[in-house]
């Protein structure tokens, strides 16, 4: 990633933000470091020369929470009860990359504030 923007800066082409896809996760998890594939120091370090070269990073963040005990996310959606329900009043269970998930109901009171603290980076 940082090699792309390196060549856009090279090639002299203006650039406000590099996108993250979902690699970055652990296991496509959202809120997660892949930390075998992106090393935290490393990629704190990316985002700070971003930010000082006025761009931005922006990590794709999929609805889709796996379902999954002891995933920080899923707990503290769950604790919440943040998410969708189906017509007989339990969690929708979807599929996406994780493998099946629940999807927070983003206009919860909560769940701006559920997602904002489970951000590290």
């Amino acid at each position: 990633v940082e090699e792309v923007v390196a060549n856009y800066s090279k090639a002299n082409i203006p650039l406000d933000a590099q996108w993250f896809d979902i690699d970055y996760m652990s296991e496509y998890r959202d809120f997660t470091l892949n930390e075998t594939a992106y090393e935290v120091s490393e990629v704190q370090s990316f985002i700070s020369q971003l930010h000082a070269n006025g761009q931005r990073l922006v990590p794709i963040i999929d609805p889709g929470i796996l379902v999954q005990a002891g995933y920080e996310a899923y707990d503290k959606g769950k604790e919440l009860d943040l998410y969708i329900k189906d017509l007989q009043g339990n969690h929708y269970i979807g599929q996406v990359w994780p493998a099946p998930t629940h999807y927070p109901d983003f206009l919860h009171p909560k769940a701006q504030v559920c997602c904002l603290s489970l951000s590290s980076l």
